[in-house]
């Protein structure tokens, strides 16, 4: 007895709360209506004053509120005065099939009385695509919607106006053009064979110019490293002449200017061979890393050594 009370109880709450709800949806639906019905008749009064292109702004507002099949006929209509026959030739034959569908014998013979009208004059367009456009993935569009490839090449009606075609196809330019469609005449769109987007020319993004500095920085190296061991070989000479000239540690004139010359060689020596291991390092790095570079360099490398003519210094450098 308990379980069942509580199922009636449950069951009562479900259908009161859910009163306000079915109530709001009613309540939005007659609104919807209302403002549907008001614009239908406001198109009718535009419509009977001659004044069609304001009408049938009120119709099509209608129809969107609510798509019942009496505004689609006036629209369709409506249309027909203003002169978009190929919209109300469309109009039309949507009309005739809900007429159709629900029976109304009434509606079907005002439909296609008037497509009857309508047919022998409309204006139509026929797109031209050359051969091949299907493998480069063309597509066209009349105002913007697309038509489809198997419409291609068939006559479609459509307003009399102008009008915008846009034809497309991947890694090509695009291509564009606005026809005047006449009453009752076909206008044709013949789309020209569509210029390819050549292929983007690969930019060194940093590749040579580290090849550059690699290459550069060895031969550096190269040079650092030989004068190196010039003076190296030359303070091991001094040196050897000092201990030939000087065995009891009492040195002339003559074998001090060695002494110091040994000392100017040995230093020399030193660095040399320091700069030119460093430069060797730098060189095979910018190679190892020249496939790999992502950045582009803004300035021009360049490598060099400098030597005064007494060899008693020396100037490394460059800009990478």
């Amino acid at each position: 007895m308990t379980v069942c009370k509580s199922i009636v109880g449950l069951a009562l709450v479900s259908a009161l709360t859910s009163m306000p709800m079915v109530a709001s949806a009613e309540a939005k639906s007659t609104a919807v209506a209302a403002m549907a019905e008001a614009l239908f008749k406001e198109g009718k009064r535009l419509l009977g004053e001659r004044q069609v292109p304001e009408a049938c702004r009120k119709f099509e507002s209608s129809y969107r509120i609510d798509p019942a099949p009496g505004t689609l006929l006036n629209l369709a209509m409506c249309h027909e005065q203003e002169g978009k026959l190929a919209t109300a030739w469309g109009e039309f034959n949507e009309s005739l099939q809900i007429a159709k569908k629900t029976n109304r014998a009434d509606r079907a013979k005002i439909a296609r009385e008037h497509i009857s009208a309508i047919e022998p004059l409309l204006s139509r367009f026929v797109v031209l695509v050359p051969d091949g456009a299907s493998k480069i993935g063309i597509t066209v569009e009349m105002d913007a919607v697309p038509l489809e490839a198997g419409a291609w090449g068939t006559a479609i009606p459509i307003d009399a106006g102008e009008h915008k075609a846009v034809v497309r196809a991947p890694k090509h330019k695009s291509w564009e053009k606005v026809i005047t469609v006449e009453h009752g005449k076909v206008a044709t769109v013949v789309v020209p064979q569509l210029e390819k987007i050549p292929d983007p020319v690969p930019v060194d993004t940093g590749h040579k110019q580290k090849k550059i500095i690699g290459i550069s920085a060895l031969s550096g190296s190269v040079v650092l490293l030989g004068l190196g061991t010039y003076f190296g070989a030359r303070a091991i000479s001094y040196g050897s002449q000092v201990s030939a000239e000087c065995p009891t540690k009492v040195c002339n004139a003559n074998t001090w200017n060695k002494i110091e010359d040994g000392r100017d060689a040995a230093l020399a020596s030193n660095i040399l061979i320091g700069f030119g291991v460093a430069a060797a390092g730098a060189g095979t790095f910018f190679l190892a890393t020249s496939q790999k570079s992502v950045k582009e360099p803004t300035s021009t490398a360049y490598f060099q050594v400098a030597i005064s003519p007494e060899w008693k210094y020396f100037g490394i450098g460059g800009a990478f």
